[in-house]
């Protein structure tokens, strides 16, 4: 129901590793539920994404870079005629759509 949670939420991935490289796959999914009305609110599936590269020996260690999408494939949250005309339950979906993130961490 809208404003409460829905009955059932996941996230599921898996990382590999080999040696300073990381790449990691997730996948996040909102089950569908109703609003007060009784109409039915589509389920949700996303992917994330992250690859890091950490080497821990020679000049660059103590350096990481990392390269993060999340909501890989762009999926809209499903629609929900809300009172407030955004057409999405903001408790369930975002709007953001794909966001990436390249990020450099340097520890001294």
């Amino acid at each position: 129901m809208i404003g409460f949670p829905v009955k059932f939420r996941s996230r599921l991935g898996a990382t590999w590793t080999d040696g300073a490289f990381a790449a990691s796959l997730h996948w996040n999914h909102v089950d569908a539920y109703e609003d007060r009305a009784g109409v039915r609110i589509d389920a949700w599936d996303t992917a994330d994404v992250q690859a890091s590269w950490n080497p821990e020996t020679g000049a660059l260690a103590g350096l990481r870079i990392s390269l993060t999408v999340q909501n890989l494939l762009d999926e809209d949250p499903p629609f929900y005629d809300a009172a407030s005309g955004f057409g999405f339950d903001p408790g369930q979906g975002s709007l953001l759509g794909r966001v990436v993130a390249l990020q450099l961490v340097k520890r001294w």
